[in-house]
């Protein structure tokens, strides 16, 4: 049986969990990756990622009926499984279900009313004409995200907030951990590769920055530590935007030669960029955006047996239950006082880092979530 994973743009962050559920379904079945490219070529750190196939194709403007039939005429899957409820994914799978009876699994990781929802907020504050304006936008989305996937023969959510919205099978944003090996690098021949000296206590966040994501109360935190030995790694600020930009200025205001900004990474550098972090923090807001989100990079970290700080949002004070500490989201006060006692009891952070990892190989790994993912599409075999 082949399976055709649909991402809504092979150009944006999306790609990232289309790419982990196909790299788990490869394990038993044929699997291709498909999607319209919106951007100038594929997401950054899965550039050159060549596990899965990947078809695409180059959409310049807006997504139309005759561009998805186009991309429809690629497809080869028997069962067909959308990742998120958005147009050029799950809509593409409506399509062919109904066309010639495809199963069609829905796959929803965020929880995109969430999204749309505080962006309108967003806009009613700033421009609440335009945003009136948009309304239709903003109700056709809500209904696609929120009221159609029940048409899905089955449903797999990322976290418990959209399983109890929506139902489905739980399939955690899960890591290879075998690949996310502590062992298979030195921190210090990483360390002496990026410039690093051995004694810096290095504060690192991974991932995609946003508003919702917390970075600015980071920085704050981490300005607030009187040891010029601490600094912070900022890895995944994009290029060539006006948020990226400011960010960096920012982070250079606020703390000078302490801050190190980075931009994307390859995926499969991830593992060995990890190895350079004394702590990892995950400092989400409490937002509509974030209510239904669960930060993928928990596990990358958690896989490479980091002490990890994050906040009380979502599915992350279960997920690092006894495995790392979580204080409540915006305290800048107490983010800092938890990042100082991890960097200044090493035997505390090692412990915690060992815990998190044991997890994540029991619970969040690919070898425990291939039995549970492969289980929904065996009734299709």
């Amino acid at each position: 049986m082949k399976i055709s994973v649909l991402t809504p743009d092979v150009s944006h962050n999306c790609l990232g969990r289309a790419y982990m559920l196909a790299r788990i379904l490869q394990r038993r079945f044929d699997v291709e990756i498909i999607g319209p490219m919106f951007g100038e070529g594929v997401w950054a750190p899965l550039a050159d990622a060549r596990e899965v196939p990947l078809k695409t194709l180059r959409v310049r403007g807006s997504w139309t009926n005759a561009k998805a039939l186009a991309l429809r005429d690629q497809l080869e899957g028997d069962v067909l499984y959308a990742s998120k409820p958005r147009f050029p994914s799950y809509g593409l799978g409506l399509i062919e279900k109904l066309a010639r009876r495809s199963s069609v699994v829905l796959d929803i990781d965020d929880w995109e009313g969430g999204f749309v929802r505080a962006a309108r907020s967003e806009r009613m504050e700033r421009r609440p004409l335009r945003a009136l304006l948009s309304d239709a936008v903003y109700n056709t989305t809500i209904a696609l995200a929120e009221g159609l996937p029940r048409l899905a023969d089955e449903l797999t959510v990322s976290n418990t907030f959209l399983q109890k919205r929506f139902g489905g099978v739980l399939i955690w944003h899960g890591r290879d951990t075998e690949a996310f090996r502590p062992d298979r690098f030195s921190r210090s021949a990483v360390r002496a590769a990026h410039g690093i000296p051995d004694q810096e206590k290095v504060v690192m966040f991974l991932g995609s920055p946003g508003p919702h994501k917390g970075v600015e109360d980071l920085m704050e935190a981490v300005r607030r530590i009187p040891d010029p030995s601490v600094s912070l790694a900022l890895v995944g600020i994009p290029d060539g935007t006006g948020y990226g930009t400011r960010l960096r200025a920012e982070g250079l205001s606020l703390l000078g030669p302490r801050f190190r900004g980075m931009g994307f990474l390859p995926f499969d550098k991830v593992p060995e960029l990890l190895t350079l972090a004394d702590v990892v923090v995950i400092p989400q807001r409490r937002t509509q955006a974030t209510e239904g989100q669960m930060p993928a990079k928990v596990f990358d970290a958690m896989a490479m047996g980091k002490p990890i700080i994050a906040s009380a949002v979502a599915d992350l004070p279960y997920v690092l239950r006894d495995c790392g500490k979580v204080v409540e989201p915006g305290s800048v006060e107490n983010l800092s006082t938890a990042i100082q006692s991890f960097l200044f009891d090493p035997g505390a952070a090692a412990e915690f880092g060992r815990r998190a990892r044991e997890r994540c190989v029991r619970e969040f790994s690919w070898d425990a979530l291939e039995p549970v993912l492969g289980g929904v599409f065996k009734a299709y075999a």
